[in-house]
């Protein structure tokens, strides 16, 4: 497959999930509790971890699993998913803009350039 991902606790990276022979990867959050309360949070652990299986003899792989804080950020980064590279920022997957995305936006500068020498071709005609 050849999906990798970046994962990084508070900006510290822990671990790159994937690679060429992995078939799956998984992300995962669960909690632990040491009593039977559940009205004694103090008592409960929160944990995320990524693993997953190789495609060559569909082994399980963990790449990392560690517990969390109070205020912990975790960051996942698509470094690569079947040859094209991606991103996922506050949740939501960008792809690198196509040509033609990059051709709108140019044409759309390029107008706004225009209106302002209109602008200005107007205000030194009118002095």
């Amino acid at each position: 497959m050849g999906s990798k991902i970046q994962v990084s606790i508070n900006g510290k990276q822990v671990c790159v999930a994937g690679g060429d022979k992995a078939s799956s990867i998984y992300a995962f959050f669960h909690t632990i509790s040491h009593t039977s309360s559940l009205e004694d949070l103090k008592n409960f652990e929160f944990n995320f971890g990524i693993n997953g299986s190789n495609g060559v003899d569909g082994n399980s792989v963990n790449w990392c699993e560690q517990g969390l804080n109070k205020g912990d950020k975790i960051e996942l980064k698509i470094i690569d998913i079947n040859n094209k590279s991606i991103e996922v920022t506050e949740g939501k997957i960008t792809s690198p803009p196509s040509n033609e995305q990059k051709l709108i936006k140019l044409k759309k500068s390029l107008s706004n350039i225009q209106s302002r020498i209109n602008e200005v071709e107007s205000s030194i005609a009118g002095s």
